[in-house]
């Protein structure tokens, strides 16, 4: 994964110029500078081991919807991480052949919330499309 790897001129090709990324207790992103920004300072205090596990991906012509759920390693002090889980959404574009994405959001679930899904067993029900 490109954010693993710390490649951020790579990361950041993934986005369409006019991306808007949407991340918890931050302004919004939006644009390539302003992504670019985005992810080098989460990059650089610590954030790493990203994983998204895709549930669903719907595709309407050029544009596709992913939803999922995260899982990485957040900064908490200077040199300390701990483990966070999360959901994400994003919604790309066919630009020219290649999928940008057009809008990126995630949240990080609440401690109780992580503690009370260890214990549960939640079924992935999935809505028939028309």
């Amino acid at each position: 994964m490109r954010c693993n790897s710390k490649r951020l001129d790579d990361l950041v090709e993934l986005y369409s110029s006019d991306a808007i990324v949407l991340r918890p207790n931050v302004a919004p992103a939006h644009g390539s500078s302003a992504i670019r920004q985005l992810l080098n300072a989460a990059l650089e205090s610590g954030l790493g081991d990203v994983e998204l596990d895709c549930a669903d991906i719907g595709v309407v012509g050029d544009i596709a919807c992913l939803t999922g759920c995260s899982k990485m390693l957040v900064p908490v002090a200077a040199g300390r991480r701990h483990e966070e889980t999360g959901k994400y959404l994003m919604v790309a574009r066919r630009e020219q052949g290649e999928w940008k994405i057009v809008a990126d959001s995630w949240c990080m679930d609440s401690a109780q919330i992580r503690s009370a899904a260890q214990n549960a067993v939640v079924p992935f029900v999935r809505t028939p499309r028309t």
